[in-house]
């Protein structure tokens, strides 16, 4: 870092300091680079060339549009109806994705219209937060493999209430097959879900899945997402139901065509139930069932 200093003739003169900001270690410089939005880390390659490529290795990044909104042109759901503004924060995010591996994404709220397909294609991600209102999308979205996934959450807002509005709502299926590799799975407002035979022949098999976590969910297809997803992971051992519902006045769980789950698999270990109401239907569909799972314990508890 550069400061004045006057010499004793008077002169101002320019005397070097060491640049101790830049002296850190890379790993306190990506701390700093973190609290910064993506455009501003990338800015930073123009300080020295000790920065150039600093902003490649950073494990953070924000991206976030609001930088390129330049308040011209209206807005809606945060994203502004001005094309030079999207333009410039697409331009910005696909050549961002080209030059860092990412390990890490989080998608949280935004919107396209009809005929914007957002396609995401990270095959190094390794922990992945989509969270989004679904009416919102209505193009939808679409994942493509990752094959290094470990942790995914998904959180569909407004879907159980809106779902069959939008498209992604209805595929919803494709969305959570898309994520076949991952290890520890968690899925918010997924609603009920409509199987075709062609459902049970497409879906891949997640081999790698240990952790699956089901929130205010709604169960009262026939068990049916909930089975499919024990048919396809062989080597589940956690299953956590939180705050899933059987819609009022459904009989299906007592039915004679009721989808059961004895493809409950044997090495699953605990099986979880956090709620808030009367959960009378599915602590007896799981007793009936516990014949199947001989090394499984069911832990019941009720929140506030």
């Amino acid at each position: 870092m550069m400061k004045p200093a006057c010499a004793s003739g008077g002169t101002s003169l320019v005397a070097s300091e060491p640049d101790r900001l830049s002296a850190l270690p890379d790993c306190l410089l990506h701390t700093i680079m973190s609290f910064l939005k993506a455009r501003q880390v990338v800015q930073t390659c123009v300080l020295s060339t000790r920065w150039r490529h600093l902003w490649c290795s950073v494990p953070c990044l924000d991206i976030d549009i609001d930088e390129f909104n330049t308040g011209s042109g209206l807005s809606y759901l945060g994203v502004p109806h001005n094309d030079k503004n999207w333009e410039d924060f697409e331009d910005f995010a696909v050549n961002l994705m080209l030059h860092i591996t990412l390990k890490s994404l989080v998608i949280d709220g935004g919107s396209n219209s009809y005929d914007d397909y957002l396609v995401i294609t990270a095959p190094s991600v390794a922990n992945l937060h989509l969270a989004v209102d679904v009416v919102c999308f209505h193009a939808g979205i679409s994942l493509n493999e990752m094959p290094c996934l470990d942790k995914a959450s998904i959180l569909l807002l407004g879907n159980r209430e809106r779902g069959m509005e939008s498209k992604l709502g209805r595929d919803q299926f494709k969305l959570l097959c898309s994520l076949s590799t991952v290890v520890s799975l968690e899925l918010s407002n997924l609603m009920t879900m409509v199987f075709s035979e062609e459902c049970t022949t497409t879906c891949k098999q997640f081999k790698n899945l240990r952790n699956l976590l089901l929130e205010n969910c709604d169960v009262s297809d026939d068990f049916q997402t909930m089975a499919l997803f024990l048919e396809t992971s062989p080597h589940l051992e956690k299953l956590t139901l939180r705050h899933c519902t059987i819609s009022n006045g459904t009989k299906k769980w007592i039915s004679s065509q009721c989808r059961s789950l004895n493809v409950l698999r044997a090495n699953l270990k605990l099986t979880k139930i956090i709620y808030k109401d009367d959960v009378c239907q599915l602590v007896q569909h799981f007793v009936h069932n516990s014949e199947n799972l001989p090394n499984n314990q069911f832990e019941f508890r009720k929140v506030d």
